[in-house]
């Protein structure tokens, strides 16, 4: 147990030094003026706030301490007789799975260190093969172009998938709950392993398959190699098929106003104002869930979608900026992730009104015009 929190620690101080290195003060940049558009305002000002000069060595340290927090999670596992303890520890383990990917978002934009391609392959390396996730190429084409240019959209990827699984407006509270949760059922067992299985088959022809192969065989034999056998079925095998999958999903929903309604003919970040949300956590409750659904900049995502190439480091900033010059970007504000509080709903409870049917008809917010 004295190694697990030795290397706890350890993650703990690079998590620091990286937070210290690009520490945000934006006080000096100017405010719109008085009804002007604060998203072309501030986008001349926030090109800056990607990559900085040492981020060759921060970006990768990312990974690292990332995976010396999940190293000191499976010790604290092996050493404990708890399963209360344990069971934290397989969601702590879930919760860096989440900020893996989140790194790997940031590489997919571009904004993780100034060496995209060395970027990109780490990050197929240390999570997308591992965790049988897309290559980093599909999930750029994926999400940066076809989600980031149709957001909420008919021909919006992310869309597609909830409309594909039932989960859309119209139907029942006891649907809406499951659809929720679907990751935890039968059926959403069953569609994660279908889909790690779709992921290796369109690898099958090319080098990527090898790598795959490599990446998981490296984390089953180290976990083997220790005799760390059922750590390698509760801290990997089910993070990769129904945890991870849950959080990723809970994040998924939350993150937009999905099925409001826009007008099609404005401009794009206008669009993103209307159905998009910014969402704070409050409290140690809220802590918590930011950290681990919605970790490294996720809980801002609507400043992300404003300005994607921005590095998670600074998106708190950014999202305080928006709500104080922009009345748009802070209207749909919502307080946690099922219980609203502060005269706002929750992320998810906004989601609610709108899918649940009442008396054949869907609950509804007034359409955005």
């Amino acid at each position: 147990m004295v190694l697990a929190l030795f290397l706890f620690a350890v993650a703990s101080l690079m998590l620091a030094a990286d937070a210290l290195y690009h520490r945000a003060d934006l006080s000096h940049v100017p405010r719109p003026a008085d009804g002007t558009d604060a998203v072309r305002h501030y986008r001349k000002y926030f090109k800056g706030l990607s990559y900085k000069p040492l981020d060759w060595f921060f970006g990768p340290m990312a990974f690292a301490w990332s995976y010396l927090f999940i190293l000191a999670a499976v010790l604290a596992f092996h050493n404990t007789d708890s399963w209360a303890l344990k069971f934290l520890a397989i969601l702590f383990v879930t919760g860096r799975f989440r900020a893996l990917q989140e790194i790997g978002h940031h590489a997919a934009h571009g904004s993780l260190g100034p060496n995209r391609r060395f970027n990109e392959i780490i990050t197929n390396l240390l999570y997308q093969f591992p965790a049988f996730m897309p290559e980093i190429r599909r999930r750029h084409q994926v999400h940066v172009i076809e989600h980031h240019h149709s957001v909420n959209t008919e021909d919006d990827p992310d869309r597609l998938e909830m409309v594909e699984k039932g989960f859309v407006p119209g139907i029942s509270a006891m649907q809406y709950w499951l659809g929720v949760f679907r990751p935890l059922t039968p059926m959403g067992i069953a569609e994660r392993l279908k889909e790690c299985w779709g992921y290796i088959v369109i690898d099958m022809w090319n080098w990527n398959l090898l790598l795959r192969i490599l990446s998981v065989a490296a984390v089953v034999t180290l976990f083997a190699y220790f005799g760390f056998y059922t750590e390698l079925l509760f801290l990997y095998v089910v993070p990769v098929l129904i945890t991870y999958p849950l959080f990723y999903w809970l994040a998924h929903i939350a993150l937009h106003r999905w099925f409001a309604t826009c007008e099609t003919d404005i401009p794009y970040h206008q669009r993103e104002l209307a159905l998009g949300r910014p969402t704070d956590f409050p409290g140690v409750i809220g802590a918590v869930v930011k950290h681990n659904i919605f970790p490294f900049g996720d809980s801002y995502h609507l400043a992300h979608s404003l300005f994607p190439a921005v590095r998670w480091n600074y998106l708190p900033a950014v999202d305080n900026l928006m709500k104080r010059d922009s009345p748009e970007y802070a209207n749909h504000g919502s307080v946690g992730l099922f219980f609203g509080s502060k005269g706002k709903p929750s992320a998810l409870g906004e989601l609610r009104l709108r899918m649940i049917q009442n008396d054949g008809k869907s609950l509804s917010e007034p359409q955005v015009a």
